[in-house]
């Protein structure tokens, strides 16, 4: 029989003792099918049999031993089947190989054979452990849902409790989660993007949608106001507080609306958008009091939304370059920007996360 055949035949009425066999055949064998036949017994629930977590959880080990290739397999078989054990095995391994585990010690469903082989991976590979980073943040990021990932959260503390190295484990999972509040995921982006094409002359949508989600606003949200009515005073769109104080007002129009005019010049809507802005700014510096309603405000930028920076040719492109150059803590941007920005947030949370790296100019 072929390692499919004998995997699909063990699925259906094996039991423990023989697992060992088909994991050390699919190591021998070293094949891409090998490979998915490890991932088939990692994500199936064998009919949901209350012990099914010591049939899956050694596959799961194994495909560690894969190095890359089998993180990789590792995440996609738990995003297609997102079962509880799947979610909570998938946490375990990526933050366990992430924060370097000492595997010498006792883990529970890891072999010490297969502890020792995934120490020599691991060793042989010194970036292992930030690629599974990268995979870890990956997966958060993929959870739609913020009540899945409480329970995806709380599972994976609770784990590392457990563990040698719990502290480590626990850490790599916390910074993993923490870039779910500093940036967006892909299915949100998705959606955002459709609205930009079903709703472009419906500033309203947009009013909404920041409202809710102000990180496309600014990456460093910390409070928006909607819309401040203060004295009767003509309102922006937005005031934002970012997390060191300082403070962006924001005047958006519909996606649909012209940026650059065939002269290269700004349009009236930018123009227009400019003036409101600028004033409202003005208003926040000299009301008295503006502390009471927005604390701690002292600086002040200005952010302008219209149209799509898309539809621009080159020549208009540099003209709003030149525009915002000579313009003062006000920026000029199209929608898609504030989606190519986030989007580049996004990939850089997942390569890199949330430390800094100290780079040197050779």
């Amino acid at each position: 029989m072929s390692l499919r055949a004998d995997t699909e035949a063990y699925i259906q009425s094996g039991g423990p003792c023989e697992l060992e066999a088909i994991l050390e055949a699919c190591r021998n064998d070293g094949s891409l099918e090998a490979l998915l036949c490890v991932t088939r017994l990692f994500e199936d629930m064998y009919d949901g049999i209350t012990f099914n977590m010591e049939l899956k959880a050694p596959p799961a080990w194994e495909l560690a031993c894969w190095g890359r290739r089998g993180l990789d397999q590792l995440v996609a078989a738990t995003q297609k089947n997102p079962t509880s054990k799947n979610r909570s095995l998938c946490i375990e391994i990526l933050t366990a190989v992430a924060s370097k585990t000492d595997l010498s010690e006792r883990v529970l469903f890891l072999s010490a054979d297969c502890a020792k082989r995934l120490q020599t991976v691991i060793d042989a590979d010194p970036e292992l452990s930030d690629y599974a980073r990268s995979k870890l943040t990956e997966f958060i990021l993929s959870v739609e849902d913020e009540e899945e990932l409480i329970s995806i959260a709380g599972s994976g503390f609770s784990l590392s409790a457990w563990s040698a190295n719990g502290s480590r484990q626990a850490k790599e999972l916390f910074a993993a989660i923490s870039t779910r509040w500093l940036t967006v995921s892909a299915a949100l982006l998705k959606r955002y993007e459709t609205l930009l094409t079903s709703h472009a002359g419906d500033e309203r949508v947009f009013q909404e949608f920041f409202t809710q989600h102000p990180q496309f606003l600014d990456p460093m949200a910390a409070e928006i106001w909607p819309q401040p009515n203060l004295h009767g005073a003509q309102f922006p769109d937005f005031v934002i507080r970012r997390f060191d104080n300082s403070y962006v007002v924001v005047e958006i129009e519909a996606p649909g609306k012209m940026m650059v005019t065939s002269e290269n010049q700004l349009s009236a809507y930018v123009t227009h958008a400019v003036a409101q802005v600028t004033e409202y700014r003005r208003f926040l510096e000299r009301i008295p009091g503006a502390e009471q309603h927005f604390p701690e405000i002292d600086e002040v930028s200005c952010l302008v939304v219209v149209g799509l920076e898309a539809s621009l040719n080159d020549k208009q492109r540099q003209a709003l370059r030149n525009e915002n150059r000579q313009r003062h803590a006000l920026q000029v941007v199209g929608f898609d920007w504030l989606a190519k920005r986030s989007e580049a947030i996004r990939q850089n949370m997942i390569s890199v996360g949330v430390t800094v790296r100290h780079v040197r100019v050779i």
